[in-house]
């Protein structure tokens, strides 16, 4: 897998299980994201474009698409 998909891949499971465990909420900022993957600027440019991640000002959300295609790599 390409570095550029595998850490689309790892922010999803971030994502998914920042949202799993309060579904309601679920955000997590764009800093918290980078300290765990590193440089992902191309990353959630990409998952945003696809509607895989929603941004709120600095903050993060997967979607119902995102969450969908995180399953599908085994979340």
């Amino acid at each position: 897998m390409h570095d550029n998909a595998q850490k689309r891949v790892d922010i999803l499971k971030t994502l998914y299980m920042a949202r799993e465990s309060k579904p309601t909420n679920g955000w997590v900022s764009g800093h918290d994201l980078k300290n765990a993957h590193g440089n992902i600027a191309f990353a959630l440019d990409v998952l945003t474009e696809t509607q895989s991640v929603v941004q709120d000002g600095y903050k993060y959300r997967i979607t119902g698409t995102g969450v969908l295609l995180a399953e599908e790599h085994g979340v």
